[in-house]
């Protein structure tokens, strides 16, 4: 097993996992985040079965939390010298080994394995699905421009699905299998196989759900779909945390969403169906 190279040490030395998953985590000094990180990182060695390959992307971690993670043998941990964003995921992408790959953010707690296993079945049971996760949204035109997000309003629940009960994802399965126009990264499952055939995230989009709905929109440009399976999950928000830590942020997000604009705005036909006759 220790011959290995690190990128194929899935868990216990298997080095074919079904599945692999990627946390992304930043602590940015506050002891609050890397608490969390911890008790994040401790849920998953719990419920994530010993042939599985757990695969931690540190962005410029404090060395508290490098420290707080060597207790933990199982994982492959990556680090970065500085705060890369989210499409630092694409790190921990390109070297995970298993036929899916599960993306999860420090601020999402997944409640038992049932959540890896509900999203896989789906994908293995419509071929055509080439994303999952349990919240998402459909781009509506009228409510986007290059200063605003077009995702559905919080009042209109038939356009945005999950967000209306964060505290547990799982709980109500109607929307299961609904198509929709983007899926947030911070807990999203697809096949290895995709990054071949769309790429990986692409940095002009980030923060926030932009490289998201890129890498969303790609998929749907080549006629696949993007589906709601709700799982059992509570986002506790610590994301907002890390995004006061980050200067210019503002700045940063209004060119993303400018770029995401003028990229797909005018590709009308990757909206989903149920919505082009109410958003014309």
């Amino acid at each position: 097993m220790n011959n290995l190279p690190s990128c194929v040490q899935a868990g216990i030395g298997n080095a074919n996992p079904s599945y692999s998953v990627v946390g992304l985590y930043s602590d940015f000094g506050d002891d609050k985040l890397t608490n969390l990180a911890v008790s994040n990182i401790a849920q998953l060695t719990n419920i994530v079965p010993q042939n599985i390959e757990i695969i931690v992307v540190l962005n410029d971690p404090t060395d508290k939390l490098m420290g707080a993670l060597k207790k933990f043998d199982r994982l492959i941990v990556l680090t970065t010298n500085k705060n890369l964003g989210c499409v630092v995921k694409n790190i921990g992408y390109q070297i995970a080994q298993g036929d899916y790959i599960f993306s999860i953010d420090h601020d999402v707690f997944v409640k038992n394995s049932y959540a890896f296993t509900k999203c896989i079945d789906f994908l293995n049971n419509n071929p055509n699905s080439a994303l999952v996760g349990p919240c998402g949204g459909n781009i509506v035109d009228k409510y986007w421009t290059q200063t605003s997000w077009g995702v559905g309003e919080q009042d209109n629940k038939k356009h945005i699905f999950g967000y209306d009960d964060p505290v547990d994802f799982g709980i109500n399965e109607s929307v299961d299998g609904t198509p929709v126009d983007t899926i947030p990264s911070m807990f999203w499952c697809f096949r290895r196989k995709l990054l071949q055939e769309i790429g990986y995230l692409d940095w002009r989009f980030g923060p926030f759900v932009g490289s998201d709905t890129d890498f969303c929109f790609r998929i749907k440009e080549k006629g696949h779909s993007v589906n709601v399976i709700r799982v059992p999950m509570n986002h506790i928000g610590g994301g907002a945390c890390s995004h006061k830590k980050q200067p210019f942020l503002k700045l940063v997000l209004e060119n993303h969403l400018k770029e995401l604009y003028d990229k797909w705005f005018s590709k009308k036909n990757i909206i989903c169906e149920n919505y082009k006759n109410e958003i014309t």
